[in-house]
């Protein structure tokens, strides 16, 4: 019970895990299980709209399979809806996997009726996010939106004398020339590149399926499009020389692309390190009768790509808390920018719901810029006993003088964590009734030698 609080209320795990079930839209209390659904699925998002065009609206559930409530990964989902006139079932298996699905219903095909969009980052290095489009207007429910079409714009290239790269797309077969001169060191180290330009050896780019792929209505005919982004790399995967923007239309059963945009760095950041970090922050609210939130969205970030990937999930994060609010709560919510480096976004948001007492809100996003996947202790830890066990003496160490601490912790994946300067906190409820977290700050020093090598540490 008390890994499911903690990881209940992480950023990535706020969807808390339980067997789906519905509540009868027409708000009825009643609730009805879900039949022949596959053992180990748990609840990763719901919303409510007419999906299947008769006017009333539907239930509609994103379910992932996995093999204990507290993992973060979905091994596969699926996607139920509950017909609001019939009360029957539809389902969809998405063939997919990934971390916290994230559902969005709005019309795609034209035909004013809401299809279902699902999004969900696969967690790799390429930082890809896994994207599927349900329609249930059919006889059948159906995918128009596949693993096939999430691959993006298409690209090939080779790199040319002069230290730069030409890049083709392979749908339109027009090509853009870069300059890649800023990577020059580099490229001569590898042997690509003489210290006078030439290529030594063939080398090609190549283009990774979506990073981040957003609804969007970019007419206002209450159609939605898909605004879509890519990284093309150069000579290995942390060799960036081009971000791709293309703007997708389903029209004639298929998806079109109707805009490329590329763009690239021409030079390295030089500056140092305070000037480097020029991005600035712009505080946001919500406000509803019950919640007061605040978060933080980031402006002028180096990469486009990070900068959206980390707003959503930071919206996506305050939006959750104001959704599982019961209806005798109230909370209030601020956020902390804790650690703020080039490779490393770290933010807490902390406050109280009042109810019955004062619980202690306290949850976090770690994010990794380069791969930009969130940073949670089961990815930061290196997975064998040797570094569970150094993570457990040095939390006991830390936690000797800690006056709330009751009884000396043993490190586990559910255990949350944020990013201070000079440390890593790990905190966490120490009982099931506990109404305050218990916060461990490990110095960044001593841990480094169990930590997976995901994120800059300087």
């Amino acid at each position: 019970m008390r890994k499911q609080l903690a990881a209940a209320i992480a950023i990535t795990l706020l969807a808390v895990p339980m067997a789906l079930s519905w509540a009868a839209s027409n708000g009825s209390n009643k609730t009805v299980p879900l039949a022949d659904l596959p053992a180990n699925t748990y609840l990763l998002d719901s919303t409510t709209a007419d999906v299947t065009g008769d006017g009333i609206i539907d239930s509609i559930v994103l379910g992932g399979h996995k093999d204990k409530a507290e993992d973060h990964y979905s091994k596969k989902m699926i996607l139920v809806v509950r017909d609001g006139k019939s009360g029957q079932t539809q389902s969809v298996d998405l063939d997919m996997g990934g971390y916290e699905g994230k559902l969005f219903a709005g019309d795609f095909t034209g035909d004013h009726v809401a299809d279902v969009m699902i999004s969900a980052p696969t967690g790799g290095s390429g930082g890809i996010v896994d994207n599927r489009i349900a329609t249930f207007t059919g006889s059948s429910p159906a995918l128009i939106f596949t693993s096939d079409n999430n691959k993006g714009a298409n690209f090939t290239g080779k790199f040319l004398d002069g230290y730069k790269t030409e890049i083709i797309n392979t749908d339109t077969g027009k090509s853009i020339i870069i300059d890649n001169g800023r990577n020059r060191a580099d490229y001569v180290r590898l042997g690509i590149y003489d210290e006078k330009g030439n290529v030594l050896k063939e080398q090609r780019p190549w283009h990774y399926p979506f990073s981040l792929l957003e609804p969007t209505d970019s007419n206002r005919d209450g159609i939605y499009e898909l605004k879509g982004y890519q990284r093309i790399v150069g000579a290995y995967n942390a060799d960036p020389i081009a971000e791709v923007e293309t703007l997708w239309k389903y029209q004639d059963s298929a998806w079109q692309v109707r805009k490329i945009k590329i763009a690239t760095n021409l030079l390295n950041d030089p500056l140092p390190p305070a000037a480097a970090l020029a991005s600035t922050i712009k505080r946001q609210y919500i406000h509803t009768e019950n919640t007061d939130i605040y978060y933080p969205q980031f402006e002028q970030l180096e990469s486009m790509l990070a900068q959206g990937v980390l707003n959503n999930q930071l919206e996506e994060a305050a939006l959750k808390y104001s959704s599982q609010l019961g209806a005798a709560s109230r909370i209030a919510i601020d956020y902390e920018v804790t650690r703020h480096t080039k490779g490393l976004v770290s933010v807490i948001f902390k406050g109280r719901q009042q109810g019955d007492g004062q619980q202690e809100l306290l949850s976090s996003l770690n994010f990794d810029l380069k791969s930009r996947q969130p940073i949670v202790a089961k990815n930061l830890v290196k997975n064998d006993d040797t570094a569970h066990q150094a993570l457990t003496t040095l939390l006991q160490q830390a936690a000797a003088n800690n006056p709330a601490v009751t009884k000396l912790p043993v490190f586990d994946e559910w255990m949350g964590i944020y990013f201070t300067q000079s440390d890593i906190v790990f905190y966490y409820l120490e009982t099931d009734h506990a109404t305050n977290y218990v916060k461990i700050a490990v110095p960044l020093e001593k841990a480094a030698p169990y930590l997976n090598e995901i994120i800059e540490l300087k």
